[in-house]
């Protein structure tokens, strides 16, 4: 199978690309089993702003003509010509066009525009105090995200934010935080053979254990209690190799592994009640196996580890179970299970209503807990069989929502989502989700059971819900289909609702959060959509771009590495080039090294490569990794290939690590699953010829030495260590490092000294008011670290006065209410942030759809300048007194030239380089989706 690649271009730039020249490619055929991609040989170029937009143009008023930038001198002063009979004011706004497009550029001086050249010249002066760089962009790496499986929301709490577990096709688990725009605060990655298929959470609260306090600072009340509510909660998860366990993100593992003893788990129901965070949580979970039986377990906590215990078994219904909910017991002042009620989705084509009887009450008994969760009596008093309308196999109830009322909703395999009383077990309606009779595979229900939403194979996402103005005298209450969405271009897999309280990613409280409902499946995208609005409004999709770049650059040996489940491969970067006057396209194959497989269970967690590309250390679920790398160029000079070789690391230091980064070519630090922070240099006692081709099938033998206080463990009373740490980053000089956290308060960033192989723990950066996103070291002797957060909220620390910076403090605390308005509203949030290689003062914030450029040498202004203007979209209206909005400071200026991006970094103080994955091409891998019938003229 052959298909086109996208290809690399080059440019000399100021930082937003002004190209004369784009490249065009074919349309591409990518299949499913293909690996490598081959360069086309017939990539043509087209002269950028040749083509029409489409858009109709007015002729009647000469003001609303638009003029297709860039363009010659030469034509503008045709242009002009033409149209000086006409009107002189046309005449002056061309040639303000002309003046803000002579280059493309970001200003980050303070000094004002330089005059320009005479219309007569074809020449362009760069800007003073411009940023100009040249960039290489890498658009043909291949990021392949994986389909999401299913998605669990935590338990409804006024008191604290939500956060969303979902679980990937690679067996990656990942939870995001919806109040920080879906940003990702920790990743097991798993293993590709074993898949989270099911979760749910439990609220983890006891009467007997007192909630968990800590004495780190919090910059709100809301963050305090947001964080003491969540460590109380487990995230529980099954698979269909018949496992059950709890997912710990602090510790990076899949913990209390326990075998259910009858086959796969299809289905998990947490039997925790809406207002099980305000008083004591039972701790129970209920697992539908293949073997038809309903597990019931208690989670249990001895020490510090966690531990599943069988307690009940509901008895075996004959074929598998697909689907379970659970309404807790409508009796007064019952906290144990007596008089709750279970459903079941069977195999068989029924739903079955099992009630629990307690032999002994909660209020009367004074044995232990164990003994009374031991005591229940489950017995099946309804069975409902689902209509297969002639068919010979019986229908799939895929998923099962049990309402307060007694009503319960089913969604099967034949495309229908019925609502039965669950009493009787007559059914009161029906609803067809689609006209092909595809599975409907997810239900979701607001908290208020006002509206219910269902989608599957068909990914039409429908809501049904009750009329807010109903009449007695028509009979029942009937819910009515209002409206559907189909954001999602394949399978959706999983839904859930969700409220939100910040939507600008401050994580802010709010009295009335919005509730929200959020899908996603085999495209891999996450669709959010507004319940109240969901007619109105349209969806929101995030895409599935990492929150730790999976690349990393060796920045002497002009080399990437990028890091996929199995294994990491090595591209290498074009020489830099000198007066450049368009894009060059550069061959895919002169760019691909090879490619390194990591032969383990678990998938690979973090990795990084050397400044001079000699050593790459990786590390696995598992085991952390060492290699060396010997490179060889071929004789025309236009390729490279390399040879790994692994170095033996000793049982001390080869444990699994959340995130590996080097300070110098032979020394790096690793951040270990077990709160050790290590200092690794690499002492080689056996040297090898590295023009000796056979290196690459022998063993390398090198010494890691560790130095006395080279080992480090992470205080707790310091740190917040809910989450783990995601990201380091180490200062130009490299004595000095910082590790970065998930999660909000004081803790979530910590400074480190290195001094004469030894760490010492130097700093704990305050509390801000929203969660830190990225950290980095500013260039120069003033010794300071700028940290972003989810909002683009940016502060420089001295590290001198372990403060505040004098920039920082002119501005104030907290800086939310004076940043730029156009940097607020970016939708996504910075994940990287670039000191400038020459001038101190100067930084850029790098998010997946834009990057802005700083400098603390000037103040915030209120708006910020966006380049390309074509992307500026309407023109900006006048504030409340009257003027036009302040874009004269350069400061803060946005460049949307790029979009998903993955990486970006300087590679030298004249080049930069971007990595980016464009989602056609993610799309284009993508399996086939239901084919349904479209009409139009």
């Amino acid at each position: 199978m052959t298909a086109e690649t996208s290809q690399i271009d080059y440019s000399e730039v100021g930082v937003t690309i002004s190209e004369g020249f784009t490249a065009c490619t074919k349309k591409k055929n990518l299949s499913k089993s293909s690996s490598r991609k081959k360069v086309s040989p017939k990539a043509t170029c087209r002269k950028a702003g040749k083509k029409s937009s489409g858009k109709k143009k007015k002729k009647k008023k000469i003001e609303d003509v638009e003029i297709r930038l860039p363009f010659s001198p030469k034509v503008l002063s045709k242009r002009i010509e033409q149209y000086t009979s006409n009107s002189a004011k046309s005449v002056k706004r061309l040639r303000k066009d002309f003046d803000a497009a002579e280059d493309v550029h970001i200003e980050t001086g303070n000094e004002e525009r330089e005059q320009k050249e005479t219309l007569e010249t074809d020449e362009i002066q760069p800007k003073r105090n411009a940023l100009n760089v040249q960039v290489h962009r890498m658009r043909h790496l291949n990021f392949r995200p994986r389909a999401i499986l299913h998605m669990a929301a935590t338990p409804f709490n006024a008191d604290c934010g939500d956060y969303i577990a979902i679980s990937r096709e690679d067996g990656s688990v990942e939870i995001k935080s919806p109040d920080e725009k879906w940003r990702s605060l920790a990743t097991i990655p798993g293993m590709s053979s074993k898949t989270v298929d099911v979760m749910t959470w439990v609220c983890g609260r006891c009467e007997n254990k007192p909630r968990e306090t800590t004495s780190l600072n919090y910059y709100s009340d809301f963050h305090k209690s947001h964080t003491e509510n969540h460590k109380q909660r487990t995230l529980i998860g099954a698979s269909k190799d018949g496992t059950i366990f709890t997912i710990d993100f602090s510790k990076g593992k899949l913990s209390a592994v326990t075998g259910s003893g009858g086959g796969g788990i299809f289905a998990l129901s947490s039997l925790c009640g809406s207002e099980c965070c305000k008083n004591t949580c039972n701790n129970l979970v209920a697992a539908g196996c293949e073997d038809g039986a309903i597990r019931i377990y208690k989670l249990r906590q001895l020490n510090t580890e966690q531990k599943l215990d069988l307690v009940s078994t509901i008895p075996h219904a004959g074929s598998s179970v697909l689907s379970l909910a659970w309404c807790k017991s409508s009796r007064p002042k019952n906290q144990g299970m007596d008089g709750s009620v279970m459903y079941a989705g069977i195999a068989d084509g029924t739903i079955r209503r099992y009630e629990c009887k307690a032999t002994i009450s909660r209020k009367l008994s004074k044995v232990q807990d164990e003994y009374f969760d031991g005591n229940q009596t489950w017995t099946s008093t309804v069975r409902m069989t689902v209509e297969c309308f002639g068919r010979t196999t019986p229908t799939l109830v895929w998923a099962l929502v049990a309402l307060t009322d007694g009503t319960i909703i089913s969604a099967d395999s034949l495309g229908h989502i019925q609502f039965w009383d669950g009493k009787t077990g007559t059914m009161l309606q029906s609803f067809e989700h689609n006209d092909k009779k595809a599975d409907v595979l997810s239900l979701a229900v607001t908290p208020d059971e006002s509206k219910v939403f269902a989608s599957g194979i068909d990914s039409r996402v429908i809501c049904i819900e009750k009329p807010k103005l109903h009449n007695i005298r028509h009979g029942p209450e009937q819910w009515v289909i209002t409206q559907a969405q189909r954001s999602h271009t394949h399978d959706v897999k999983a839904m859930c609702v969700y409220r939100a309280h910040d939507l600008i990613g401050s994580f802010t409280f709010s009295e009335k959060p919005e509730v929200m409902l959020c899908s996603g499946g085999v495209d891999t995208k996450i669709c959010t959509y507004f319940v109240d609005d969901f007619k109105k409004q349209r969806p929101k999709i995030w895409f599935p771009w990492p929150t730790n770049s999976p690349i990393s650059m060796a920045k002497s040996a002009r080399i990437l590495l990028l890091q996929r489940e199995t294994s990491l491969e090595l591209h290498m970067l074009a020489p830099k080039q000198t007066n450049i006057q368009q894009s060059i396209i550069y061959d895919e194959d002169k760019t691909f090294i090879g490619s390194l497989d990591i032969q383990s269970r678990h998938n690979i967690v973090c990795s990084d490569i050397s400044m001079d590309g000699k050593y790459i250390v990786t590390s696995t679920g598992s085991t952390l990794l060492l290699f060396k790398v010997y490179f060889a160029v071929s004789s025309d000079g236009g390729t490279m290939d390399c040879s790994p070789v692994k170095i033996l690391l000793d049982g001390e230091v080869k444990g699994p690590c959340f995130s590996v980064r080097f300070v110098s070519n032979n020394s790096f630090i690793c951040v270990g699953m077990d709160d050790n922070i290590r200092l690794l240099k690499i002492q080689e006692l056996g040297q090898s010829n590295e023009d000796d081709q056979t290196t690459n099938t022998e063993t390398l033998e090198a010494n890691i030495t560790v130095s006395q206080n080279s080992l480090l463990n992470i205080q707790t009373e310091t740190v917040n260590k809910m989450f783990p740490v995601h990201a380091i980053a180490v200062a130009e000089d490299g004595k000095q490092f910082a590790t970065v956290r998930g999660g909000v308060g004081k803790g979530t960033v910590s400074i480190y000294r290195i001094e004469q192989d030894c760490m010492k723990h130097y700093w704990v950066l305050p509390a801000l008011e929203a969660p830190v996103t990225s950290i980095a070291f500013l260039t120069g002797i003033r010794q300071e670290v700028v940290a972003t957060c989810s909002n683009f909220a940016t502060y420089v620390f001295s590290l001198r006065n372990r403060g505040l910076s004098q920039w920082s403090d002119n501005i104030g605390f907290p800086i939310t209410p004076k940043l730029p308005v156009d940097l607020k509203k970016l939708p996504d949030f910075p994940f990287s942030i670039l000191p400038h290689p020459k001038d101190r003062n100067k930084f850029i914030l790098a998010s997946f759809g834009a990057f802005s450029v700083v400098n603390t040498a000037l103040s915030l202004p209120e708006r910020c300048k966006i380049f390309p203007q074509r992307l500026r979209g309407k023109k900006r209206k006048l504030d409340e007194k009257g003027g036009k909005d302040n874009s004269s400071n350069p400061n803060c200026a946005i460049c949307m030239r790029y979009s998903s991006m993955l990486y970006t970094d300087f590679i030298s103080e004249q080049e930069m380089v971007v990595v980016e994955q464009p989602w056609l091409d993610v799309f284009a891998a993508l399996p086939g989706a239901l084919e349904r019938k479209l009409f139009g003229t």
